[in-house]
């Protein structure tokens, strides 16, 4: 995220129109990432943000810092939803954020219980329970539902004590040693998105030629 929002500047004080570009990946890194850091707090990108290219995205950015899923989905259904998919590097990303949200609204819906429904969960999440099974088995794996198991014939979710939900930024790991190591598990999955950081880099490597030539 640190490269293409470098990306972002250097075409912002070049005047160059990529920066809009620039910005908008620089908001799906950030999403990807996890990250509790809104892009647009940063001084040079508020002036963007009511850019018509930009309204879209900061209309997903919104949905997804609230945990939104229905309103997540509706940007993407709608005219909103045409701009972003109409990017095709963008388009590449989207079940990736849908995932995201998903996850970050399983991890907060099961903190009360020590147990709950895989039905529950889909109807929450408007899926199908073999769509919310999936997942919670991915999160059970990963180390992201610590202490939760999985009845799939009876399509319950339990926990022997109260749920450690643990983050992508790993929540929870100074609580218990557990999350600790399950939020060293789940920051493994930062690999899943180099793309992200070459093509960055090759904005940047860009731009300095681009640079050298005037």
């Amino acid at each position: 995220a640190t490269d293409f929002f470098e990306a972002f500047k250097s075409y912002d004080e070049a005047g160059e129109r990529r920066r809009i570009s620039c910005l908008k990946y620089l908001v799906l890194a950030s999403m990807l990432m996890e990250s509790k850091v809104d892009p647009f707090d940063a001084q040079e990108a508020k002036p963007y943000k009511h850019d018509p290219e930009i309204v879209a995205m900061t209309n997903l950015v919104e949905a997804y810092g609230q945990n939104d899923i229905a309103q997540f989905e509706r940007v993407l259904r709608g005219r909103d939803g045409e701009t972003i998919l109409g990017d095709a590097f963008i388009r590449d990303y989207v079940e990736d954020l849908l995932r995201n949200v998903r996850t970050s609204v399983v991890l907060r819906l099961v903190q009360p219980y020590t147990s709950l429904t895989l039905a529950f969960l889909a109807d929450e999440l408007n899926v199908s329970v073999a769509a919310v099974e999936e997942l919670v088995v991915d999160l059970i794996l990963d180390g992201r539902l610590v202490g939760g198991e999985l009845d799939q014939v009876t399509g319950v979710l339990s926990f022997k004590k109260a749920p450690i939900a643990v983050t992508a930024a790993g929540a929870g790991a100074a609580d218990d040693p557990r999350a600790a190591a399950a939020a060293a598990a789940a920051s493994s999955a930062d690999a899943k998105y180099a793309t992200l950081d070459r093509w960055a880099k090759q904005l940047l490597k860009l731009l300095a030629s681009q640079s050298k030539g005037l």
